[in-house]
């Protein structure tokens, strides 16, 4: 055990949940319990009471709570990750031993977020026992449902960890940890969710993949958030189906992370990005959603400008201006990378090592 967890570390780490856990925890109670909640811990009337109602307003989380949830969730463990770039320098944690950070620093971030979870899961199993008789007597809601609520969000917590440590070693700076995801995602509801609309009706292959991208993926997730999708108003087989998903998606972001964190190259972490593999897909989703924008002002220009132009016809451009905005923008970003890295300093190098090789050679 010795070599996979540093308990001087997690000691000099769990110092920060002093301040941190009390933070969380009154965060959590605004997520949690919101008025209906706390008006229903002072019951008086049974009436009206039903299991719908009680689930709803007591137990279990609305889709927008739940992504509120996951977002702060990141965000604290970005936040607790401070030490990040002094430990990964350090001579104990190197190559190898990286693996007894990542461990040592997953079961902080673990501990340091279920303390102020468990700390709100008892205000609720308070609540439920005090109206014990209104909820199990008259709407049927057993002490089960507490016990699926505390294990799911157990499981939660462990996969916004591991998310979180994966997304640590692809970004080095914390604000690129929090602010690039979220642009990669906001870019992707973005193109497959109006890129069918926009795209000229000539390509037809093209918008049929974004349309059955968008009937697949961000259709659903719309469709739960309006209609209030509830997981624990669900049947216990896609409660249990999904917690085992969520459990098995953890793994192996977790296994992912030992991977990253095995090949990371600490003089990288000051960067945005640690890999450059990573830094192509995100600037390129990025630059890509902008090029888009820009294309449909460059249409609506033209349209304003000529009179003989019409929408057909600037739809038609639009399109093309999409790839040359993203070419562009490729280009100044290379060029950038070329500039900044100073690479021509290292073609030089070469080039004048392989001139004295070749004179030693004929010397």
């Amino acid at each position: 055990m010795k070599n996979y967890f540093s308990i001087a570390m997690f000691k000099e780490e769990f110092k920060k949940a002093k301040w941190f856990s009390p933070l969380l925890f009154l965060v959590l109670f605004i997520i949690f319990n919101n008025g209906e909640m706390l008006s229903t811990i002072k019951l008086s009337d049974s009436s009206g009471f039903s299991a719908s109602y009680g689930i709803k307003n007591f137990i279990s989380l609305s889709w927008v709570q739940s992504l509120k949830l996951i977002f702060i969730y990141i965000i604290g463990c970005t936040i607790l990750m401070n030490n990040k770039i002094k430990y990964l320098r350090s001579e104990d944690f190197k190559d190898d031993k990286r693996i007894s950070y990542l461990i040592t620093e997953g079961v902080f971030l673990i501990t340091a977020i279920t303390i102020s979870f468990i700390g709100n899961f008892l205000i609720k199993l308070a609540a439920y026992g005090i109206n014990k008789r209104i909820f199990y007597d008259t709407a049927h809601i057993g002490v089960s449902y507490l016990l699926k609520f505390l294990i799911f969000h157990l499981i939660l917590i462990i996969l916004m960890v591991s998310i979180s440590l994966f997304l640590n070693s692809l970004f080095g700076k914390k604000i690129s940890v929090i602010i690039m995801p979220i642009l990669v995602i906001y870019s992707y509801f973005l193109i497959f969710g109006t890129g069918y609309y926009l795209i000229n009706e000539s390509h037809i292959k093209t918008r049929s993949f974004i349309k059955w991208v968008e009937e697949a993926t961000i259709y659903k997730v719309f469709n739960m958030i309006n209609s209030d999708f509830r997981l624990a108003l669900q049947d216990n087989k896609m409660q249990m189906s999904i917690m085992l998903f969520m459990l098995c998606g953890a793994v192996l972001i977790f296994l992912l992370s030992l991977i990253s964190y095995r090949y990371m190259k600490p003089e990288r972490l000051d960067r945005y990005f640690m890999y450059v593999g990573v830094e192509a897909v995100v600037m390129g989703i990025i630059f890509f959603t902008c090029s888009l924008y820009l294309s449909l002002f460059t249409a609506l220009i033209m349209i304003l400008r000529s009179e003989n132009a019409d929408i057909i016809w600037a739809w038609k451009y639009s399109y093309r201006f999409i790839f040359i905005y993203t070419g562009l923008a490729a280009a100044v970003r290379l060029t950038y990378v070329f500039i900044a890295n100073r690479y021509w300093e290292v073609l030089m190098g070469s080039k004048l090592k392989k001139r004295n090789q070749d004179n030693n050679l004929n010397i």
